[in-house]
């Protein structure tokens, strides 16, 4: 059968969500997309309604050179790190231009997936813009709804005698909705960050309370933006440490990274923000305002919150205590399986007996995309975590996903794709044995790798150091250059011919990108 012969459902628009819809319509699927919500784009659009969105400051963490779409520039007049309506014009632009919506069904949210009476296709429950219910069958089914699934509220001793409020960082918008309040926020992650140093100018007190350090990096060092020093050539060298000693690699990076935070700030040792946890497990906090804000005392750092001891008193660990009307918890989220009930994931003794484990699911997914039951049907798209851009991650694998369904790469065996989850889930428990761990962390270089070569991306071979990439570097070195010291582009994943459709203009955007880096200072 070709692919215009399988109908294929996307269940939401987000990042993930568009790029993955693109690419199935590439490779010449019957798709549509599903979203709930009443435009496109997912967390990114701001919305004042329950749905998770970013803030109205949100900038992004990752600079635009490195996390973009892999056949879609930003407008070269884009800042090096976007605001969160610029990256929703991108979002937009990139739909426009690949005439995305005319298959998209906005405000229709997918409500249950589950295999027909006959099992022989997937029926999809959707509740429509009129309010009215309908199912449609489809072959193949992809989830899309993004990492944002069950917000993560810690259960803290004395919540019931505490008369303020305590919400999650999903209900927190605007700023100013705190004004005059005195304010806990608890965690010390990205979104942590955002919201305390939003707080200031409004808050009365702002306290950021929490467990461990953190590696804190602003989005700018030395002029430069801080992703572009991780060139493809560092990340080469990372995996053969990584070969020869994992260990070694990895204090070797996180060496690396507090080098940076101490480059750019000067911690103090109140703070507790170093040590930090391993840049193996936990990915950094990039905020440029916090350690302004905690030097001159508009933010304190405060130890993990222990219990509340009365109507509006927040103990922490170390015994202290403070007064407090809101305590907003940046704790995450955890992954939403509910959707597709047959595959909601049964967590294993191993990992959920750890207390680092934080109660999280653990899905039985090969790659962390492909249930083995139904590896030709249904993919998940809400299910891996990677410490660079999502954009050009989520491309990638939903280029590996097409490919798998079209038939030009392969699955293994389900045994084979069971030992492989096995061994990953043993991966997890032994990292969750040493630190907290997110269950979607997938091992960079051998998923990088296997992605790509499902794809058919020619990376893996052209970059390689066999003959082939031998013979790529002396055709052409300028351009290999580029690509492995300077910027890494997501451009190069359309670079080469395969199985996937190369970008003609990759090569152009390549130079264009490293050029525009270089001339502005950013390389």
């Amino acid at each position: 059968m070709k692919p215009a012969d399988f109908t294929v459902a996307v269940i939401g628009v987000g990042v993930a969500g568009l790029v993955t819809l693109k690419n199935l319509l590439e490779e010449g699927f019957n798709a549509q997309a599903f979203e709930g919500r009443d435009t496109i784009g997912g967390v990114w659009k701001f919305t004042d309604g329950d749905d998770h969105s970013v803030l109205e400051s949100t900038v992004s963490n990752k600079s635009r050179y490195k996390n973009s779409f892999t056949d879609f520039p930003y407008p070269k007049d884009a800042p090096a790190f976007p605001t969160a309506p610029q990256v929703q014009e991108y979002l937009e632009a990139y739909a426009k231009s690949f005439d995305l919506l005319p298959h998209i069904h906005l405000q229709t949210r997918a409500t249950l997936v589950k295999r027909n009476e006959a099992d022989t296709k997937w029926a999809v429950y959707l509740h429509n813009p009129d309010g009215s219910e309908t199912v449609v069958e489809f072959d193949k089914v992809v989830i899309c709804r993004g990492e944002w699934g069950i917000p993560k509220m810690p259960a803290v001793e004395g919540r019931d005698i505490f008369e303020g409020k305590v919400i999650h960082s999903k209900a927190f918008k605007r700023p100013s909705d705190f004004a005059g309040k005195r304010v806990v926020v608890l965690g010390l992650g990205c979104t942590a960050a955002d919201v305390a140093t939003s707080l200031v100018g409004h808050a009365s007190t702002i306290h950021i309370a929490h467990r461990r350090g953190a590696n804190l990096l602003p989005r700018f060092i030395d002029g430069k933006p801080g992703d572009l020093a991780l060139t493809r050539r560092l990340i080469d060298i990372k995996y053969g440490l990584s070969a020869v000693s994992p260990a070694l690699s990895e204090k070797f990076f996180n060496t690396v990274i507090q080098s940076l935070t101490n480059k750019a700030f000067s911690l103090k040792k109140e703070w507790a923000i170093h040590p930090p946890p391993s840049f193996l497990t936990h990915q950094p906090t990039v905020s440029d305002n916090l350690a302004s804000c905690l030097s001159d005392g508009t933010i304190i750092s405060t130890p993990n919150i222990a219990r509340f001891t009365g109507p509006s008193t927040v103990q922490f660990v170390d015994g202290t205590a403070v007064e407090a009307d809101v305590v907003i918890c940046c704790t995450g989220f955890t992954r939403d399986f509910s959707l597709v009930p047959a595959l909601q994931p049964k967590v294993a003794d191993a990992w959920s007996k750890l207390p680092n484990s934080d109660k999280q699911s653990l899905p039985r997914l090969f790659q962390n995309v492909f249930p083995v039951a139904h590896r030709d049907s249904i993919a998940f798209m809400n299910g891996f975590s990677y410490p660079t851009g999502f954009m050009w991650i989520a491309d990638l694998a939903s280029m590996a996903v097409a490919q798998v369904w079209k038939g030009t790469a392969a699955l293994p065996a389900p045994a084979a794709m069971n030992k492989a989850i096995d061994a990953h889930h043993a991966w997890l428990v032994g990292l969750a044995e040493k630190d907290t761990v997110a269950s979607d962390l997938v091992h960079e270089q051998s998923w990088l790798q296997w992605m790509h070569d499902a794809a058919g991306t020619g990376i893996n071979e052209n970059l390689g150091y066999g003959t082939t990439g031998l013979w790529h570097w002396a055709r052409e070195p300028r351009l290999t250059s580029m690509i492995m010291g300077g910027v890494e582009s997501p451009f190069v994943l359309r670079l080469f011919e395969g199985k996937r459709k190369a970008w003609e203009g990759a090569r152009q955007a390549i130079v264009d990108i490293n050029e525009e880096a270089r001339a502005k200072g950013h390389l």
